[in-house]
C-alpha cells in the first residue's frame, strides 16, 4: 500500500472516535492535531486539503474547550505541556495566528513556574512527568522564560556528582539510574542541548552535556564486538556487572544515546562526540528485527507499532540519524523500518478491533491503539512527515531536534 493511502485509511479510522480521546498530546486529540497537521501537508489536493483543515479545527476546538478550565497537571504525558506542543506546531504551520497562539500560550503556561518549583523541590527532572517536559515544551516556541529556564540549569548542576571525568545525577528516587533518552542521562544532555542552541547559560549547558557524555564514555561496552554499546540503566558505576543488553528504540537503549551523541558532535563541532554516535547508530544499523527485541501484540505476528518502543520509533530515529549524517547504511536501514512500519500498520488496520480488545487489556493501554505514543495516530504522523519534507519540527517535545 502506497503511503498516501496508509495515512487516508489512519484518518478514516480516526475521525469516527477521536472524540473519545482525552486533549493530550501522546494519548489524544493533540496527538490527532499534529497528525493532520502533517496530513494537510502531504496533500496536493485544495479541496482535500480545506476537509482536513476543517476537521483540524474541530479537533482544536474540542481541545480548547476541554483543557484550558480543566485540572490537567502542567506535564507532557497526559498534561498541558503536551497540548502546548501542539499549538506551538499549529502556529509554526501557519494554522492559528499569532494572537491566538499567544493567548494560548500564556493559559496554558499560567501554572508552569510554581508546578516547576514543586518539581524542582523533589528533584524530578522527568521529560514525561517532571520539570523537562514543562520547559521543552515552551522552548518549542518563542513564549519560554529565560530566567527561569536559567535557574533550572542551575539546580540541576546542583544535583550532579562530579568526578574527575563524568557527572552522576542525584536526582532519581530509586537506586537504578538510566541512560536514555527519555528517562536517563541523554535527556538531560538533549536539554541542555537545546538550551545552548538558545544561547541560555551556553557555558554551564556545555558543562552538564560534556560531563554526563564522559559518563557515557565510562560506561561504554569494553567488548568492542558486541551490538550493544552502553547500558540501558545500572546500579552504580561498576564495570564487572554492566548489563549492556537494550532493544531499539526511541525511549531507552542506544538508538535514542546515538541520535543525542550525533546532534551534540555537529552542535558543538566536536568531531570525536560525533564519532562515537556514529559508531553506535552503525551497531543499531547492524541489528536484525529478532534482536532489536521488538514486542509483538498477544498472539499474533503483528510487530509494536509504538512512537515509543514500536516500530514508528525505529523508523523515526534511523530517520534523524540518516538526516544528521548521511551516512548510506543508516539510510538502508531507515528503509528497511519505514517498509516494515508500512507493513505492520497495514496489518493492524486490517486487525484493528481484535488488537484493540489486546491493548484494552491493560488499563494503562486504554485507547493507545489510536495513540501519538503507541498506536496508529504515531505510526501516522512518523509516515506522514517523512513522505512531506526533511525540516520538519515535531519531534522537537522527543529531544531529537
Amino acid at each position: 500500500m502506497e503511503s498516501k493511502l496508509l495515512i487516508n485509511n489512519i484518518q478514516d479510522k480516526v475521525k469516527t472516535r477521536y472524540k473519545e480521546l482525552d486533549s493530550t498530546l501522546f494519548k489524544g486529540k493533540s496527538g490527532y492535531s499534529l497528525f493532520l497537521v502533517y496530513t494537510i501537508k502531504l496533500s496536493k489536493n485544495k479541496k482535500e486539503q480545506n476537509i482536513y483543515i476543517e476537521e483540524l479545527n474541530k479537533v482544536n476546538d474540542l481541545i480548547l474547550e476541554n483543557c484550558l478550565e480543566s485540572k490537567l497537571p502542567e506535564i507532557l504525558l497526559g498534561g498541558k505541556a503536551g497540548i502546548l506542543m501542539n499549538f506551538n506546531e499549529l502556529f509554526e504551520n501557519k494554522l492559528i495566528d499569532q494572537e491566538d497562539h499567544q493567548i494560548i500560550s500564556l493559559k496554558l503556561q499560567e501554572h508552569f513556574p510554581s508546578n516547576i518549583n514543586d518539581f524542582l523541590s523533589s528533584k524530578n527532572y522527568d521529560l514525561f512527568y517532571g520539570t523537562i517536559g514543562c520547559l521543552v515544551s515552551t522552548l518549542t516556541s518563542n513564549t519560554y522564560d529565560k530566567h527561569l529556564i536559567s535557574s533550572v540549569i542551575d539546580q540541576l548542576n546542583q544535583h550532579c556528582s562530579k568526578s574527575s571525568s563524568f557527572l552522576l545525577f542525584e536526582g532519581e528516587k530509586n537506586e537504578k539510574m538510566f541512560t536514555g533518552l527519555a528517562h536517563g542521562f541523554c535527556m538531560l544532555i538533549a536539554f541542555c542541548l537545546k538550551c545552548y542552541e538558545k544561547e541560555i547559560s551556553q557555558d554551564k549547558c556545555k558543562n552538564i552535556i560534556y560531563g554526563f557524555i564522559g559518563t557515557l564514555k565510562h560506561l561504554k561496552n569494553k567488548n568492542s564486538s558486541s551490538i550493544y554499546n552502553f547500558p540501558q540503566e545500572f546500579d552504580k558505576i561498576d564495570e564487572k556487572n554492566m548489563i549492556y543488553h537494550n532493544r531499539l528504540a526511541w525511549c531507552h537503549g542506544d538508538l535514542g544515546i546515538s541520535v543525542t551523541l550525533v546532534r551534540c558532535g555537529i552542535t558543538l563541532n566536536d568531531q570525536e562526540i560525533f564519532n562515537l554516535g556514529l559508531e553506535t547508530a552503525l551497531k543499531c544499523a547492524d541489528r536484525s528485527i529478532n534482536e532489536a527485541l521488538l514486542v509483538k501484540y498477544e498472539n499474533t505476528e503483528i510487530y509494536d507499532i509504538g512512537l515509543c518502543h514500536g516500530l514508528s520509533s525505529i523508523t523515526h530515529l534511523f530517520f534523524r540519524l540518516y538526516y544528521y549524517t548521511k551516512n548510506k547504511i543508516i539510510k538502508e536501514r531507515y528503509i528497511f523500518w519505514k517498509e516494515t512500519l508500512i507493513q505492520n500498520t497495514e496489518m493492524v488496520l486490517a486487525n484493528f478491533d481484535s488488537i484493540e480488545q489486546i491493548m484494552k487489556k491493560n488499563d494503562d493501554y486504554s485507547n493507545d491503539i489510536f495513540s501519538m505514543l503507541n498506536g496508529i495516530i504515531g505510526a501516522g504522523l512518523v509516515i506522514a512527515s517523512h513522505e512531506t519534507e526533511e525540516n520538519f519540527s515535531w519531534d522537537e517535545i522527543m529531544l531529537l531536534s
